[in-house]
C-alpha cells in the first residue's frame, strides 16, 4: 500500500470494511491512519467478561474456542461464519469482540473504551491508541441487503473514505445488495477489493483501476460470477504484476488478486 497508494495508506479518513465480520486485522493493515474503522457482518457482537477471575482451567476452556474461530481467517485469509460461530457458541467468549480484543492486542494497540451501542444498528464502539494516536473502531451486526438503509445513511454522515472488500461472496453482483454497492461506490475515494466485491462493470469512466496478481476461475462454487472482462485483463502482455501474498477466496500466495481502483 504505501509504495502503490501511499497517500490512502497515510490517510486518517473513514475505513469501509462491509461483509468484514470482526476482520480488523487486515483493515488495519491496510490502512493503519484511519480515525475510524466501519467493520459490518451478521456475526453477533459479543461481550468480554473478566478473564482475570477465571481459573486457569476455565481460562483454557474458553482461549481455546476462540483460538479455533480464527483459525480459518489466520490460514486461508477470511472468517467462515458458520465455523466461527460453532467454536464461539462453545465458550464465553461468545461474538465479534474477542476476537476484536485480540487484533488490536496482537497489533499492538492500546484498548480506552468499549461501549455497546444500539444505533444505526447493534454494535460495539471501541476506542484504542497506537502510536498516540487515538483511533474508534466500530462493528455492527447488520444485513447488508437490501437499498439505502439506516445504516448506510449513518455511514454517509462520516464522510468518503477509504474501503475494503475481501471474500464478500459476490453479494454485490446482484441487485438484492445494490444499496451497500452503490454505497461505496458513491462515498470511496478508493476501494481495495479482490474479484468477489464491485463487478467491473459497476465502475464507470470516474474510476481508475489497477490490478495485480492473476486471475484463477472459482469453479462449482463460485464459477457463475466468473467475469470475462476480468480474465482478459489478466490476459494481457503484459500481464498485471504479481502481487506477492494471498487475498481473497485463493489461500495460496502465488493465487492472489488485487484490484485498487481509485476516483479519479
Amino acid at each position: 500500500m504505501s509504495a502503490h497508494a501511499g497517500d490512502y495508506y497515510r490517510s486518517s479518513n473513514t475505513v469501509y470494511y462491509m461483509f468484514s465480520g470482526p476482520d480488523f486485522l487486515y483493515a488495519y493493515t491496510f490502512f493503519p491512519n484511519a480515525n475510524t474503522y466501519i467493520l459490518a457482518g451478521l456475526e453477533p457482537v459479543g461481550h468480554v467478561p473478566d478473564v482475570s477471575r477465571m481459573n486457569p482451567a476455565a481460562l483454557v476452556n474458553n482461549l481455546t474456542p476462540l483460538r479455533n474461530s480464527m483459525s480459518t481467517l489466520l490460514m486461508t485469509h477470511y472468517f467462515v461464519t458458520e465455523e466461527m460461530k460453532a467454536s464461539l457458541g462453545r465458550s464465553e467468549l461468545g461474538g465479534t469482540v474477542p476476537i476484536l480484543y485480540v487484533f488490536l492486542a496482537r497489533l499492538g494497540c492500546n484498548i480506552l473504551e468499549t461501549a455497546h451501542v444500539s444505533a444505526p444498528a447493534e454494535g460495539v464502539r471501541i476506542t484504542f491508541t497506537h502510536g498516540g494516536n487515538r483511533q474508534t473502531l466500530y462493528y455492527f451486526k447488520t444485513d447488508l441487503s437490501g437499498g439505502n438503509s439506516p445504516f448506510l445513511r449513518w455511514c454517509a454522515a462520516r464522510g468518503p473514505g477509504l474501503s475494503l472488500i475481501k471474500a464478500a461472496s459476490y453479494l454485490m453482483h446482484g441487485e438484492g445488495f445494490s444499496g451497500v454497492r452503490n454505497f461505496l461506490l458513491a462515498r470511496s475515494n478508493i476501494i481495495v477489493q479482490d474479484d468477489s466485491g464491485i463487478p467491473l462493470r459497476a465502475f464507470n469512466k470516474n474510476w481508475s483501476l489497477e490490478f495485480h496478481g492473476c486471475f484463477i476461475p472459482h469453479g462449482e462454487k463460485f464459477g457463475k460470477y466468473d467475469q470475462q472482462e476480468l480474465a482478459a485483463i489478466y490476459k494481457r502482455d503484459p500481464p498485471p504484476p504479481p502481487l506477492g501474498f494471498a487475498f481473497g477466496y485463493w489461500w495460496q500466495i502465488e493465487r492472489g488478486l488485487l484490484i485498487l481502483a481509485r476516483r479519479k
